[in-house]
Order: structure tokens, then sequence, then C-alpha cells
């Protein structure tokens, strides 16, 4: 009779372990078919982050006839300091412009994004790159959301070298790249926190932002690695036949290292558009910005007209003949020689053919320097 009883109550333990097992398989189930078909419904913010991505790894497939590609990489600057129906249409039908902006990124974010594109066949004009300077020292990537969403499997070792991560990072990362739903988990929580508290986001108009969010790296450090990731930027746009482009959004506090940016972008043969120094005639005033750090949209539409004609000007000028065939073949002086500067790492550019004056943009106009041996007001 004991040994009959412990048989049934075995067999009962074994049922239910399995029926909790399946239980909890469900479940996970559930969360990674939501997390990649049904979140999106809901949250129009990941809507746009899949829709950037597949536009920005296609550029330059279409058969379209298009005198230049224009592919916007940056974070949540990007998005609220450009006007992109005004752009589109101040560039004219014949320029293709592509955004990929994600939230709460940074150089390495846009790094691997571009290698993902390119790898991808991406063959875009400029590479218009966008952030602060402490964007461009930063670090750190955006953890398992950069995982899934940016980065590409096959560099998740070098990754994990240019991020410093440790063995739980690592695993984050690779677990990451297999579930929508352990990637996107913050991203998800964030976007139901705001639609319980619709006030959650304007937490950010009473934070104090500035550059001290950054690496307190030396001006020496700081010189070098930011000369090192222009030069590994630039290798990857001349790879695809692109030219490179830097912009910093404006700011009504002065970005401290943005005539450093310039400086080495200009001693690299690089596009550098910085913003305006606070106290100048035609600086942004604070009532330009939400909430101390991205624009309102009557600033943006300021802004990107006066953008969009500096890209115009950086833009290949098209050749006779069809659009698709020789758009790329006919690139401007300016923009040309910039690409065929390849100074090797470590050695000096002082001897470049061809530098370009940082350009300074305001709401009143734009303005260069008197000097080319003169740093550029931002």
């Amino acid at each position: 009779m004991h040994s009959s009883t412990s048989n049934s109550d075995a067999a009962d333990a074994s049922r239910a372990i399995k029926w909790l097992l399946a239980g909890i398989c469900l479940v996970l189930l559930c969360l990674e078919l939501g997390s990649r078909y049904v979140a999106p419904l809901f949250f129009w913010n990941m809507r746009r982050f899949q829709s950037e991505c597949a536009a920005a790894l296609a550029i330059g497939h279409k058969g379209a006839p298009c005198e230049a590609e224009i592919l916007l990489l940056g974070n949540s600057l990007t998005l609220t300091d450009v006007d992109m129906d005004l752009l589109r249409q101040r560039l004219g039908v014949r320029r293709e412009v592509c955004r990929w902006a994600v939230d709460n990124t940074t150089y390495l974010d846009w790094y691997y994004g571009l290698r993902r594109a390119v790898r991808n066949g991406a063959r875009p004009t400029l590479v218009v790159v966008g952030g602060r300077s402490w964007h461009f020292l930063a670090p750190q990537a955006r953890g398992r959301f950069f995982a899934h969403y940016i980065l590409d499997w096959k560099d998740l070792l070098d990754a994990r070298s240019k991020t410093g991560a440790n063995a739980t990072a690592f695993s984050n990362m690779g677990l990451a790249q297999l579930s929508a739903f352990y990637g996107s988990r913050e991203e998800i929580f964030k976007r139901w926190l705001t639609m319980v508290l619709p006030s959650f986001p304007n937490l950010g108009e009473h934070m104090v932002m500035s550059d001290s969010s950054g690496p307190s790296a030396g001006e020496a450090d700081a010189t070098a690695l930011i000369t090192e990731r222009f030069d590994e930027l630039r290798a990857l746009c001349a790879s695809c036949g692109a030219h490179l482009v830097i912009w910093i959004p404006p700011t009504p506090k002065d970005d401290a290292r943005a005539r450093l940016i310039s400086e080495i972008g200009r001693s690299k043969g690089i596009a550098v558009i910085p913003p305006l120094a606070p106290g100048t005639q035609a600086s942004w005033r604070a009532e330009d910005f939400a909430d101390g750090f991205h624009m309102t949209p009557a600033a943006a539409t300021k802004f990107t007209s006066r953008f969009a004609g500096e890209l115009e000007r950086l833009l290949p000028k098209p050749a006779p003949g069809p659009i698709a065939e020789n758009a790329k073949a006919a690139t401007s002086p300016s923009v040309m020689d910039v690409a065929k500067i390849e100074t090797p790492k470590g050695a000096s550019d002082s001897h470049s053919p061809a530098t370009r004056d940082a350009i300074s943009i305001g709401p009143h106009g734009v303005t260069r320097p008197a000097q080319r041996t003169t740093a550029a007001t931002e």
C-alpha cells in the first residue's frame, strides 16, 4: 500500500513539473512574440526604430533615379532638431534622405549601426553623424537594446572589445541578439510608464543636462580618442563610397569641446557643422529648447532651413546623362578632395591638400571664420 501511494505521488509531482515547465515556456513564447509583433502596434517609437533601420540598411538599393542619398545617424537630437519633411522639401525630390535616430545612443551605437548598413550593401552619398562632443567620447553603447536593434551578430566580439564588456555584459549582449523581449524590455517598460504617467517625459525639464554627463577625459585623451574615431568613421564611409559629415546640434549651453571637434575635423578634411556659442549675436536662445536639450518645433524649423543649405553645398553636382549612372561619379571638388585624403593613423595632416572650414549655423544665418587657421565659432 505504501509503495503504490509513493508511486502515485511521484507521478503527480512529475506531471506538475511538466505542466509548470510548459507554462513557463508558454509565457516566454508569448513575451517574445508580443515584443516582436504586438508592442510595435502600440508604441510608435518602436515602429519608427524598425522602419528607419530597414530604410538605412536599404539606402542606395532603390532602382528609381536619384541624384544623392543622405543617411542621418544620431540620437534623439537628430529626431527633434531636424524637421525631416522640411529637409526633404528643401533638398528636392531627387535627393533621398534617410534618418536612423535611436534614443539614448552615442558614438559606438552609430558606428556599429553604420557597419551593419555597409555590410548589408548600403551606398549613401553622404553620411551625416550628429551628436554633442560627449556623445563622440562615450565609452559605452546602449546595452541590450543596442545588441538587438543595431548590432550585427558578426560584430559581437569586436563590440565586446570596444565597449570593455565583462562576461556578464557580453552574455547579455549575446542573449539580446536572439531575443526581442530581452533586448527591448527596458524600452517597452519606458513606453508603458509613459502611457500610465503621461507627465513622465516632463521630468526631463527638471533635469540639468550638460557635458558633465560625458566622460571626464583629459584634453589630450579626448583629442586622441576623437581623432581615432573620426579616422575609423571616415574609413568606413570611404569603403561604401560615401562622404562623412559631422554636425553638432545647437545648444543653449556651451559645449566645451565643440571647438576641439571642429579643429580635428578640419585637420582631417572632414566637413564639420558646429553650433554657435552662447552669447554670440546669432546664438540660439533658451526659449528655443523644450527641455534645455532638444529644440522646439519652431526652432527646429529655423535650424533645418540652414542645415539643408549646408548639405546642399556639400552634395555632389549632378552630371549629364542618366542620374542613376552618373550622380555619384560627379562629385564637387570640395567634397571629392575630402574623400581622397587618406592620412595614415598617427601621421601628420598638416599638408592635407584640401580642408574645409567649419560652418556655424544660427537662427539668423550662416557664419564662417575669417581665417582658415582660426577655430570655428561654435
